[in-house]
């Protein structure tokens, strides 16, 4: 049976409900009162549900352990439907799509569940009315603390990598995805602000554990390898869950299309004749526009931007 638990609808407008200023202005009042990046995390889950009418809003991390294995985490989860099990949206088979996003690095515009998850799950989420699902990236080089509920010491402070996940009834509207990009935009910059991250040089602090200074440090440019995304360009330009871009900058074209997943930076760089600087730019520009990822000769994921500035 469907749960009758009301949700906005999310055809009326943005002017019928709320604004998303008036939830950034909630926010800034409510961070006051919180200790930890977990609790503005959740807050969000819930209040962009309501505002947006969307029944399900989660935040998924990418988090480094003490082994420095990379993995996806599920930090906040809100639901408008009181009935709903938690196993129906926090799984093993929403864990692997989450996790491959976040490699990746993009989102992804609304699909039926019946497209991105296995039938027995899409199934047992449609009785529930939720038959869109979409995610929406963010990435910046500021450190996401460990979360809140996990003993010190197990993980450590890690790039901010986030897939923002969104059960719908109805695909979202292009109304609702600006929305969204417009709130966790503002809301990221309060997080910087008030400073919930850590700054990407805590990366080297001796605090740090072993494992995670190691897994950031002593790498060369002959040790990375950089790797074309995901092709973006069939997502509209205009929206917001994609990350489609012009390459604008000539010497990052150029990179670009030396790029063929077996090149190291080193020798990239040499067949390009690029200096530090042009090549250091090259590369930013890259990563800024999440058309390449990094990866170590054995394949282990980079999620650090700052690394480039260590690396020229």
């Amino acid at each position: 049976m469907q749960d009758k638990h009301h949700v906005p609808d999310p055809s009326q407008s943005m002017g019928e409900r709320k604004q998303p200023i008036s939830l950034v202005a909630q926010l800034l009042q409510a961070t006051i009162t919180m200790h930890h990046v977990d609790e503005v995390l959740l807050w969000l889950s819930d209040k962009i549900g309501q505002y947006l009418g969307i029944p399900v809003v989660q935040f998924w991390t990418m988090q480094l352990d003490r082994s420095g294995e990379l993995h996806a985490e599920a930090r906040a989860s809100a639901s408008q439907l009181p009935s709903l099990p938690q196993q129906a949206t926090i799984n093993q088979y929403i864990v692997s799509v989450v996790d491959r996003l976040l490699l990746e690095q993009h989102g992804i515009a609304s699909l039926p569940v019946a497209d991105v998850f296995s039938p027995v799950l899409a199934s047992f989420l449609t009785r529930y009315g939720l038959q869109y699902w979409a995610g929406y990236f963010l990435q910046h080089e500021m450190l996401l603390p460990p979360a809140r509920r996990e003993p010190e010491g197990k993980q450590s402070p890690t790039p901010l990598t986030i897939i923002v996940s969104f059960f719908s009834q109805a695909p979202l509207s292009k109304e609702q995805e600006r929305a969204i990009a417009f709130i966790l935009e503002q809301a990221l910059r309060i997080l910087i602000n008030r400073r919930f991250l850590a700054a990407p040089d805590a990366l080297l602090s001796p605090t740090l554990d072993k494992q995670s200074r190691k897994f950031f440090s002593g790498l060369t440019l002959a040790d990375i390898v950089p790797r074309r995304a995901q092709d973006l360009e069939a997502f509209q330009a205009d929206n917001p869950f994609a990350n489609a871009a012009i390459l604008e900058d000539k010497n990052a074209r150029r990179l670009y299309a030396a790029i063929d997943g077996r090149k190291t930076m080193a020798d990239l760089m040499k067949g390009l004749a690029f200096g530090p600087q042009e090549g250091a730019e090259a590369f930013r520009y890259l990563l800024n526009q999440q058309k390449i990822q990094l990866s170590t000769l054995d394949e282990k994921p980079l999620e650090n931007f700052s690394i480039i500035d260590s690396l020229f």
